[in-house]
């Protein structure tokens, strides 16, 4: 099974994570258990560009495991705070 990490941060775009996690789910209908699909942030809760409120986010690991997948979705502000 690989790991699918998205990686969210303040302002995420929804559709860039659902687009992508529908179709990874999708591709696990077809191969049972191919896909472990985990949603990490900067901190446990953020902000989405809409306003709703992501919770119970796992924090960004220091190291992915080998073959895993990062999804790194867009944001709408200007001012992100990469050292965050």
């Amino acid at each position: 099974m690989r790991t699918v990490l998205f990686a969210l941060l303040p302002e995420v775009v929804l559709l860039d994570v659902a687009g992508a996690a529908e179709a990874f789910r999708l591709a696990s209908k077809l191969v049972p258990d191919s896909y472990d699909l985990q949603f990490a942030g900067t901190t446990s809760s953020l902000r989405s560009c809409v306003g709703l409120h992501l919770h119970k986010l796992q924090r960004l690991p220091a190291e992915v495991p080998d073959h895993s997948i990062v999804v790194i979705t867009g944001v709408t502000t200007a001012a992100l705070d990469l050292e965050s």
